[in-house]
């Protein structure tokens, strides 16, 4: 995947991805990878809102590696006054990245890394949002 981050729009609202592969590498800058045979990522999804004066709201994909859970790091963010329209639009870069990533790994000081995603953190309209569902409380 291409290096540079990038706005684009993802209606009715705008997404910027970060990256997830350089977060990894960001994290490990930090971090020796002497005890690490795999690197284990958790991503978490969800919508808030800005304030309660607007309707602005933020959906971001966030992650961290297990098990420095307290080094949450965003992957991409979306901004817009609804939810994205659709999410596989929304979760298309992360996606494609991810895919890459898990077959590919990733390469820290010459050394390739086998990536996972451990988990997935998701509250239920989340996941009912991400997985094309209707929710309990939806008609």
């Amino acid at each position: 995947m291409n290096e540079t981050q990038c706005l684009t729009t993802i209606n009715p609202g705008l997404y910027y991805h970060f990256g997830l592969r350089l977060a990894i590498l960001d994290h490990f800058k930090f971090i020796s990878t002497n005890n690490i045979d795999v690197i284990k990522i958790v991503i978490g999804i969800d919508g808030l809102p800005i304030s309660k004066s607007s309707a602005s709201q933020l959906w971001p994909i966030l992650g961290y590696i297990r098990p420095f859970k307290n080094s949450v790091f965003p992957i991409g963010i979306y901004w817009g006054h609804e939810k994205p329209d659709d999410s596989n639009l929304y979760l298309k870069q992360f996606c494609v990245e991810a895919k890459e990533l898990l077959t590919n790994g990733v390469n820290i000081n010459g050394v390739i890394f086998k990536v996972i995603i451990d988990g997935f953190s998701l509250d239920a309209p989340a996941k009912s949002y991400v997985l094309k569902v209707k929710g309990h409380s939806e008609l």
